[in-house]
């Protein structure tokens, strides 16, 4: 989980250090881990995928309920099962969007058609996941949605 970003200033040995706090997205604590951060701006086109492909928005890099446009996502599929960088995943739902008190906000109705809420842009791919920039979508999006991958699109 990105808590936050630390500009270090001061190495005392391997595991202690002093820097400050530039941003922060949570609480940062003591004894918190820090990684390097690796900063980089390439371009993304998108690219036509080659499977067809149904993946699950598994964890956010923001700490908030609702997702929507130009937030990071990271999806649970990658390189094992054909997604490339610029390919467009779509967030779909079925349903009008009514629920019943106890049944769970992801609650889809198979008779309805499927309607695209949103739309992905894989900005980078590992072997099992990938992560995706949210380039559009017309209502909340939250962590658990489902997503489609269309080949040729």
């Amino acid at each position: 989980k990105v808590r936050g970003d630390i500009v270090l200033e001061q190495i005392a040995c391997d595991d202690i250090a002093r820097g400050t706090i530039t941003d922060a997205v949570d609480t940062i604590e003591r004894g918190a881990r820090v990684s390097a951060a690796i900063r980089q701006f390439r371009r993304v086109e998108p690219r036509p995928s080659k499977v067809n492909l149904e993946a699950r928005v598994v964890a956010s890099f923001t700490p908030v309920k609702f997702l929507s446009a130009e937030r990071f996502v990271v999806l649970n599929r990658g390189r094992r099962d054909g997604v490339q960088v610029g390919n467009r995943n779509f967030v779909i739902r079925r349903g009008d969007g009514y629920r019943g008190m106890l049944e769970d906000w992801d609650y889809m109705d198979p008779e309805s058609p499927k309607e695209v809420v949103g739309e992905l842009w894989v900005i980078d791919v590992r072997d099992n996941v990938s992560v995706a920039w949210i380039a559009r979508s017309s209502r909340e999006l939250r962590v658990g949605e489902t997503t489609e991958m269309r080949k040729g699109y």
